[in-house]
């Protein structure tokens, strides 16, 4: 009886093969994870605003006031903003006067260099939301309800 030497494993170019199809998916996995980070961060920099814009409120509420300290610091006695969420948005409030306030979320680290669309984000004490970004008209829209 004859045997045959059969060998066993894989060939060169089939992991060849192999190492392609895998670095073709790679190519197409990594900007979609991307930009599903880019709108994930940008959901919690709105959410995050919103929390402020109820705490500032409900502190109005207590003290007609919204500059008043329980308002603008914490427990300890330090200033509140600018307010990381996550690293990569800081959110800031403007003190315009007269009762009036303006919270912005703006863009920090990688954030700021790969969300240029919807780059900042505000809200002001009558609830006017504002984007500054290169999208325009409803590309700008959007940006508060993705």
């Amino acid at each position: 009886m004859h045997m045959r030497n059969r060998q066993l494993g894989i060939t060169l170019m089939e992991l060849l093969i192999v190492v392609t199809i895998v670095g073709i998916l790679v190519a197409m996995a990594v900007p979609s994870y991307r930009a599903y980070m880019v709108r994930t961060n940008r959901t919690d920099a709105k959410v995050e605003l919103q929390n402020q814009v109820n705490r500032l409120e409900r502190c109005f509420t207590r003290t007609n006031n919204y500059f008043n300290a329980l308002c603008t610091q914490d427990a300890g006695g330090a200033a509140i903003y600018p307010l990381a969420v996550k690293d990569t948005y800081s959110i800031t409030m403007a003190n315009i006067g007269g009762g009036n306030y303006r919270l912005d979320a703006v863009p920090q680290g990688p954030q700021a260099a790969d969300d240029t669309l919807c780059a900042t984000f505000g809200v002001d004490n009558l609830g006017n939301l504002t984007v500054t970004g290169t999208g325009s008209g409803t590309a700008q829209e959007s940006c508060w309800s993705r």
